[in-house]
């Protein structure tokens, strides 16, 4: 059977002083084609009880939310958000269980059917540094918001449009800035490196911002953005029930996800399609960018 280490090219896959984008993403498309069979079994577990997951939360979510939206109430509206918010920690949880394991897998280390709980503080060093990484997504967002919502009153017209639209422009820039160089090196950081995984990302990928973009574009947003769009053609004709005379738009969206099982499922598939394959293909990515910036270093 092919070890996960042989696709890894003998020596350097970049030069001294600086990455190969092309050589990364070929070696992370080579790695998934050459190990399709172990990167299925190390991710099968997880990723099943992540789809499982998923349904849980679409389907508690868009009851909540059409029965909300139908008489909206305070106490419902908390219900909705924390079940919500709940439902995604877990979901997040188990994919990030599945980077772990794919992880190990790419570094030789032994990975195993099941869970064991006892072997599992890298994948719990991994979801720390994930939550930590969200937090400062989530209070730049806030920060931005406040700081709009402060100026929004002496400005007049269009110009409160265009600030607006400047600060998401600029929100947006800072996410893919911070993932480039902090978030797409997490994986590999925490299977080699204990301690500061968001500022050694950033001080490892000094200088190297563009050919990370690169493969970052290739080998997690491209392939994203193709199966959503053919998630959304295949499965736009299996959603059939009718709303209910009198609902809101948003309502009617609502009850009809609530209560159509099958679009539901086919939402589940397709998410689960598009983010088992980024996952893959990220931590994967993210192992060889790694190796790469050491090299440099």
């Amino acid at each position: 059977m092919t070890t996960s280490s042989s696709v890894f090219p003998p020596g350097p896959i970049a030069r001294p002083s600086a990455i190969s984008a092309s050589a990364i993403i070929v070696a992370t498309y080579r790695y998934v084609f050459v190990n399709a069979q172990l990167v299925l079994v190390a991710l099968y577990l997880p990723i099943t009880l992540a789809a499982i997951m998923l349904w849980i939360l679409f389907k508690t979510y868009f009851s909540m939310l059409s029965a909300y939206l139908t008489s909206p109430d305070a106490r419902m509206a908390s219900l909705t958000l924390s079940a919500t918010i709940a439902g995604y920690l877990i979901w997040l949880l188990l994919n990030v269980v599945a980077s772990g394991r794919l992880a190990r897998l790419i570094q030789g280390q032994p990975t195993r059917r099941w869970f064991d709980v006892k072997d599992m503080a890298p994948e719990a060093r991994l979801y720390a540094a994930v939550l930590r990484f969200l937090l400062v997504l989530v209070l730049a967002a806030a920060f931005v918001t406040w700081v709009v919502w402060l100026v929004l009153p002496f400005l007049r017209g269009s110009q409160a449009d265009y600030v607006t639209v400047l600060s998401g422009i600029g929100l947006a820039a800072f996410g893919i800035v911070f993932f480039v160089r902090c978030g797409f090196l997490i994986p590999a950081l925490v299977m080699n490196e204990s301690r500061g995984i968001l500022r050694r990302g950033w001080q490892l990928s000094r200088r190297h911002f563009w050919p990370l973009a690169a493969v970052w574009v290739v080998v997690m947003v491209l392939p994203a953005l193709l199966l959503q769009i053919l998630g959304d053609f295949l499965t736009r004709p299996l959603s059939s029930n009718p709303a209910e005379p009198g609902m809101s738009p948003l309502a009617a969206g609502a009850h009809l996800l609530a209560t159509d099982d099958i679009a539901i499922v086919g939402v589940v598939l397709t998410l689960t399609l598009s983010s088992a394959l980024c996952l893959t293909l990220t931590t994967i990515g993210s192992c060889l960018v790694y190796r790469s910036l050491k090299e440099c270093s």
